[in-house]
């Protein structure tokens, strides 16, 4: 998937009111990320906020179809979610992300049980975001996987959520794949502990990264970054790097600053830029692929 600038990785910022999707409308984000930081590692926002996000991000950007009454142009219209479905029913097309940015959601930190996490999924899938995000928190793999796939059969596009500091199993990589996930990502569940390259080293995320692509995942990277992360996870190629805390004054559970989004969002560029110079030049030259190892986390998994 391709973001609006054309570079890769784009910028996936955090936000967890309508005044914050506001700033990171503003500031030209890739992904507007729907999370109550105060909620934990994944807390959900009201469906109402995310509703009422949804419309904000897809109202300058509606076809003269998609302002007519319902009933005219209907067939040119994308239909309103129901329960279950997203906002918009098969793949995100090339023209809708080149003009405005994703929005995805967060369900909320639920065991990984159909009983906890289909009803979440629906309950934010039917606000109308394009994207949701479900943490792999313990439970039933197999049957959580197989619960979902109606939803994704009506539209529902999820992206798997692992976790740095809880041991990710890549040998989950093609299940999701098989079960019609849209992607996955690595995050940190301990937001009071040390970031993403703490836990993982870049040679471990590159493995992720390289084998998510080969399932054909969009795959992201996020987990308490830095600026000084974004340029050698930039050079690991993924579709997104995600941010919450460095975006804001007082750390993730305080307020959006523009002034520090802008900054994530110029260092991110030029190191996208540089990135997608270097593996044009690597294009070039063939190479091995790595072998892909299990991750393992560099420091004991979070209780």
């Amino acid at each position: 998937m391709e973001f609006r600038a054309g570079l890769s990785p784009g910028l996936l910022a955090s936000v967890r009111s309508v005044d914050e999707a506001r700033v990171a409308l503003a500031a030209g984000v890739d992904v507007i990320d729907l999370k109550e930081p105060s909620a934990g590692a994944l807390g959900a926002v009201a469906p109402a906020v995310a509703r009422a996000v949804a419309r904000l991000v897809a109202s300058p950007f509606e076809t003269p179809a998609a302002r007519a009454p319902q009933g005219e142009a209907a067939s040119q219209k994308r239909p309103h979610p129901e329960e279950g479905a997203s906002r918009s029913e098969g793949p995100v097309s090339k023209d809708e992300v080149a003009t405005r940015p994703l929005v995805s959601a967060t369900i909320g930190d639920h065991a990984f049980t159909p009983e906890a996490v289909v009803p979440a999924v629906r309950a934010i899938a039917a606000a109308g975001v394009d994207i949701v995000k479900v943490g792999l928190f313990d439970g039933d793999v197999p049957r959580t996987l197989d619960a979902l796939r109606p939803a994704v059969a009506g539209g529902v596009r999820l992206v798997a959520v692992m976790f740095a500091d809880r041991a990710p199993d890549l040998a989950l990589l093609p299940a999701l794949r098989a079960a019609g996930f849209l992607g996955a990502m690595l995050d940190t569940a301990d937001k009071t502990a040390c970031g993403l390259r703490a836990r993982l080293d870049d040679a471990t995320l590159a493995r992720f990264v390289t084998a998510a692509k080969r399932e054909g995942l969009l795959c992201g990277l996020a987990g308490s970054l830095r600026l000084d992360d974004i340029a050698p996870l930039a050079a690991l190629r993924p579709d997104y790097l995600g941010f919450r805390g460095a975006l804001c004054r007082a750390g993730r559970d305080g307020s959006l600053d523009p002034g520090r989004l802008d900054a994530v969002r110029k260092a991110l560029r030029s190191a996208a830029s540089s990135a997608t110079a270097t593996a044009g030049r690597q294009r070039a030259t063939p190479s091995r692929t790595p072998n892909v190892a299990p991750l393992a986390s560099t420091v004991p998994a979070s209780t």
